[in-house]
């Protein structure tokens, strides 16, 4: 079963916070990308047609719209990451 990818809008949403934090994150290698390529012509030669992980470098070119995914299990893994566990009350 493929992961469940989801948009940076839907990230933004998720973590209450705006796009360009999003992008943030994963320029800072906190969130992990998959990017799919807008047409076929796009792909360098001697890649496949799949989705392809990608780096922070690569996350806006052109002017196209973005075609950057999170997976929803780097989102968890990164939101189980930065959670605080309350601190136990002392007695």
């Amino acid at each position: 079963m493929p992961p469940r990818l989801l948009s940076i809008p839907a990230v933004a949403a998720v973590l209450d916070v705006d796009r360009r934090t999003v992008y943030r994150f994963i320029a800072a290698g906190n969130l992990p990308v998959v990017d799919y390529p807008a047409a076929p012509a796009a792909i360098p030669r001697g890649l496949g047609t799949g989705p392809s992980t990608t780096t922070a470098t690569c996350l806006r070119t052109g002017t196209g719209r973005s075609r950057i995914r999170v997976p929803a299990a780097g989102l968890d893994e990164f939101i189980s990451s930065r959670a605080v566990v309350a601190p136990t009350p002392r007695r």
